[in-house]
């Protein structure tokens, strides 16, 4: 592709659109066994408000989002947030313009962005990765939720009773899962797809028993939902598979410089 770029404001004040990644001049990545040159990856949350909960983890989950794509080769480009986010609602408010009476959805907001992010920068895909809670459901120790499942940590605290090996829980808990959308550079959707990625709330026991000797319990936030990157890959790698062939946390560590 040539074109040439032209310098994005916003309002009337310059702004700088790109931040390349560290990457090799003719570096590849795979999209469906073929092969693009530079993929552009949004921000988290730019088309959709950040769930207050997810706010100060967010960032360990876009360190490991970096790392995932740096290991697939792939030359990368991003936005900074104010940046992605004006140019996403300026795309909405043409794409209402352009609707005449009828309710515009995300594709028509997609197609005019990518048109426009395409008059500043060479790309052949762009990822739109969002973060948002939903429930997980409890079955005996474990929880469920869009293709993933973990197991309920446990605070055990001062109970010093017995807990029952057939001790279950039961309902339905708030849990983290990354959504991902995929444009070609025409802005129509390549691939979209959501995973999983940790429990946000954990167990802790009490000190009082029930009628039977049994502890009872409540649901606490868990402080470090992120803590774990292997879990963020594994979400990262089914969210954007077959988009790019799923690797394993060890390929991506093994693939750091």
């Amino acid at each position: 592709m040539n074109r040439s770029r032209r310098a994005l404001t916003v309002g009337t004040s310059a702004v700088l659109l790109f931040c390349c990644a560290a990457a090799q001049k003719n570096e590849k990545t795979v999209l469906f066994e073929s092969q693009t040159d530079t993929l552009v990856v949004l921000p988290l949350n730019v088309t959709t408000e950040m769930p207050e909960q997810l706010a100060s983890a967010s960032p360990l989950l876009w360190k490991e989002l970096e790392a995932y794509l740096r290991a697939h080769d792939a030359p990368l480009k991003t936005l900074s947030f104010p940046t992605a986010r004006n140019l996403w609602l300026r795309s909405v408010g043409r794409a209402r313009e352009e609707a005449e009476g009828t309710k515009p959805g995300f594709d028509d907001a997609a197609r005019i962005f990518t048109s426009e992010l395409s008059e500043y920068a060479e790309f052949d895909a762009v990822i739109i990765p969002t973060l948002f809670v939903q429930g997980a459901r409890l079955w005996g120790r474990h929880a469920s939720w869009d293709g993933t499942e973990r197991p309920i940590d446990v605070d055990e605290g001062s109970w010093t009773g017995r807990i029952p090996e057939e001790a279950s829980y039961a309902g339905s808990i708030p849990a983290a899962s990354l959504h991902v959308v995929v444009l070609g550079e025409n802005g129509r959707e390549i691939q979209q797809a959501q995973a999983g990625l940790d429990l946000l709330t954990s167990i802790r026991l009490l000190d009082e028993p029930d009628a039977f000797g049994a502890p009872t319990w409540e649901f606490v936030d868990r402080r470090d939902p992120f803590a774990n990157p292997d879990s963020l890959l594994e979400g990262i790698a089914r969210a954007l598979a077959p988009f790019l062939a799923a690797l394993t946390a060890e390929e991506v560590r093994a693939a750091a410089p």
